[in-house]
C-alpha cells in the first residue's frame, strides 16, 4: 500500500509525503504496516491516508487481460490450418493469442524484454 500524509497527498517521488508499505494486520481500530523506511512521512502531527499502490492494481489488470487473451482466438481460428502457427493455434488445448510465434505475443514479449532491461 501507499502511506501518505493528507496534506501532502500521494507523491511516489518524495518519501516525506508517501512511502510504500505492506499490510501485516487489520484490527478493529488499527492497521499494522511493515515498511523498509525508518520514518513515517510528514512531521509527526499528520493525518495519514492509505491507498493501493499503482503496481498492485496495474498487475491485477494486466494479469486479467493476458488471461483473457490467452484463452482463445475466438472467430479467428483457422478451420483449415496451413502453416505452423495456424496449426498450433488450431489445437483446442493450446488456443490463444499469446502463443510463441503469434504476432501479438512476439510484440508483447519484445516490449517486456525492452522494459525490464
Amino acid at each position: 500500500v501507499l502511506l501518505s500524509t493528507m496534506k501532502g497527498g500521494v507523491d511516489l517521488d518524495d518519501a516525506t509525503k508517501t512511502i510504500m508499505a505492506e499490510v501485516q494486520m487489520i484490527g478493529q481500530d488499527s492497521i499494522v504496516l511493515v515498511t523498509e523506511y525508518e520514518r513515517l512521512p510528514g512531521n509527526g502531527n499528520d493525518t495519514f491516508r492509505i491507498d493501493l499502490g499503482p503496481n498492485i492494481v496495474a498487475n491485477k489488470r494486466i494479469d486479467k487481460m493476458l488471461d483473457e487473451l490467452q484463452r482463445c482466438l475466438g472467430t479467428n481460428q483457422a478451420k483449415d490450418p496451413r502453416d505452423a502457427i495456424q496449426k498450433l493455434n488450431y489445437n483446442a488445448n493450446l488456443c490463444g493469442l499469446l502463443l510463441p510465434g503469434a504476432p501479438l505475443a512476439d510484440a508483447l514479449y519484445a516490449d517486456i524484454g525492452e522494459s525490464s532491461a
